[in-house]
């Protein structure tokens, strides 16, 4: 199964957008509280600076698809995402592809259980739908 993962990452790589494929995010706590501080790396060129951060239900796939017979596609959102998705916050300015930067974000009053951190890259996708960047390990919300 990991063979196949790696294969999938390499694939994506190769096919989907600069833009994204250098914009990454991922977890670094295993529980966060509500109403405390959940604490994320991000990294992305100089684009990214202000795209729009959000708490994601794991339960949502994210895994990409064939969109066509020659290319594969990430998920997208016509327009940032809204509920399930919970906007927590964006990326700062001083995020650059050579370095990575830690950040946080209060957790809102949402339910409790696994969820995962998602950037929304309008740039991402050619046309009117943004890409969904999604971290690859989950959180879990607990109550306060």
């Amino acid at each position: 199964m990991s063979r196949l993962v790696g294969v999938v990452v390499v694939v994506l790589l190769a096919v989907v957008p600069s833009a994204q494929a250098a914009i990454g995010i991922q977890v670094d706590q295993k529980v966060a509280l509500v109403g405390a501080s959940l604490h994320v790396t991000a990294f992305g060129p100089a684009g990214t600076a202000g795209m729009p951060v959000f708490l994601a239900p794991a339960s949502i796939d994210f895994t990409p698809h064939l969109c066509d017979a020659n290319s594969i596609c990430g998920p997208t959102s016509d327009g940032p995402p809204s509920a399930p998705f919970v906007r927590i916050g964006h990326l700062p300015k001083s995020i650059d592809v050579f370095h990575t930067r830690r950040m946080s974000f209060r957790v809102p009053a949402v339910r409790t259980g696994a969820y995962r951190v998602v950037v929304y890259c309008e740039p991402c996708v050619a046309g009117t739908a943004g890409s969904l960047i999604a971290s690859q390990l989950t959180v879990r919300i607990a109550p306060t």
